[in-house]
């Protein structure tokens, strides 16, 4: 099996690489950045905004719902490359990786153009939840949240205070 780049995904890598160095601090370890706290989420939306702005978002998606329209490879060759600098690039993957599929799937066309785009950015945070019988004190203090409203028929939005003020958190369960 012949695991070298094609032509196109060197330039692709080179690219990349261009991009991080410009970009992103190198790695000097291969430690846990953590997920924790209002600077790490801050950090995250900044990071998939730059990425966005720069075409390097959601790399499998169309263009038109804010991903690049390129091939799994491409993205193979970003996460080779992602992985040798600190960034929070996978900070936001469940939402992008689990909720973004479905709304492709099941979403009217209006709402992907509308929804999708946001979520790549990470103008709108999404995230999954799943239904537990987990006693209701425990549920009482997950989030500071404010102003629940549906946005369509399977998902819900959440307006975090404290945390993010300008910030949507969709919550699908």
């Amino acid at each position: 099996m012949d695991f070298q780049d094609t032509p196109e995904l060197a330039a692709f890598r080179s690219n990349v690489k261009t991009w991080l160095e410009a970009n992103a601090t190198r790695r000097t370890d291969k430690l846990h950045m953590g997920m924790e706290g209002d600077t790490a989420f801050q950090e995250a939306k900044d990071w998939y905004k730059k990425k966005a702005d720069d075409g390097f978002a959601c790399l499998t998606w169309a263009k038109e719902y804010g991903g690049a329209g390129l091939t799994s490879l491409h993205e193979v060759v970003w996460t080779q490359e992602v992985e040798n600098y600190k960034t929070r690039d996978a900070h936001f993957v469940i939402g992008i990786g689990n909720c973004g599929p479905a709304v492709m799937h099941f979403a009217s066309e209006e709402a992907k153009r509308k929804l999708l785009p946001r979520m790549a950015s990470a103008e709108d945070i999404w995230c999954q939840l799943f239904r537990n019988r987990v006693p209701a004190p425990m549920w009482r203090d997950c989030a500071p949240a404010q102003n629940l409203t549906a946005t369509t028929g399977f998902s819900m939005v959440r307006k975090f205070g404290p945390l993010a003020p300008n910030t949507r958190i969709t919550v699908w369960y």
